[in-house]
C-alpha cells in the first residue's frame, strides 16, 4: 500500500514493526511458498549495502532491502539494488511494514 494512502492508525501499527519483525515475516511468506530464502546471518561481515534478503524460485529472483517505515535506503544499498537491478534478470524490491499485503502477492 502507498505511504501515502495510510490511515493514521495504520502508520501507528506500521511503525512499530522493526526491521528485524519485517524479516521474520517475509521469510515465512517465502519459505511458505516455495521461495529458497538467503539473509547473512552477520551483516556487519558482508559487503557494505548488501541487499537484506535474497530469494529464489524456479527462474525468478527477487532481491529486497527491507527498512522500518521511517528507514532510509544508504548510498551503498542503492548501489547494490541498481546493479542487481540492471542485471534484468532480478525483481528488486524496498519493502516497508506497509507493503506486506503486495510482499505476499509478489511471492505466491
Amino acid at each position: 500500500m502507498s505511504e501515502a494512502r495510510l490511515t493514521e492508525n495504520q502508520r501507528i501499527v506500521f511503525s512499530q514493526v522493526s526491521e528485524k519483525q519485517l524479516q521474520e515475516s517475509v521469510r515465512q511468506c517465502a519459505i511458505r511458498n516455495g521461495w529458497k530464502f538467503f539473509h547473512p546471518f552477520w551483516m556487519q561481515r558482508s559487503d557494505p549495502g548488501w541487499p537484506d534478503c535474497v530469494m529464489i524460485r524456479g527462474a525468478r529472483l527477487v532481491v529486497a532491502e527491507l527498512k522500518t517505515m521511517t528507514g532510509k535506503v544508504t548510498p551503498a544499498q542503492q548501489e547494490w539494488l541498481d546493479a542487481w537491478r540492471a542485471t534484468g534478470a532480478a525483481e528488486v524490491y524496498v519493502l516497508r511494514p506497509c507493503d506486506l499485503d503486495a510482499i505476499q502477492k509478489t511471492l505466491l
